[in-house]
């Protein structure tokens, strides 16, 4: 089973998704800027555990 990653909103929000780390609602995530090797990617951040973010999957079939 695949999951597509959630639209994730400029200020980090992830509506009805919630953090696998600590299970902090996903609208309150942010978004920084990632400086990698030749690249800068944008990652999101639970704003409560601050680990970058995996979210809990939805099933299929909402």
């Amino acid at each position: 089973m695949t999951t597509e990653p959630p639209e994730i909103d400029d200020e980090g929000g992830a509506p009805d998704r919630s953090c696998a780390n600590c299970g902090h609602p996903g609208h309150q995530h942010l978004v920084r800027d990632v400086e990698l090797p030749g690249r800068t990617a944008r990652e999101t951040f639970c704003s409560e555990c601050d680990a970058l973010c995996e979210f809990v999957p939805e099933p299929n079939g909402h």
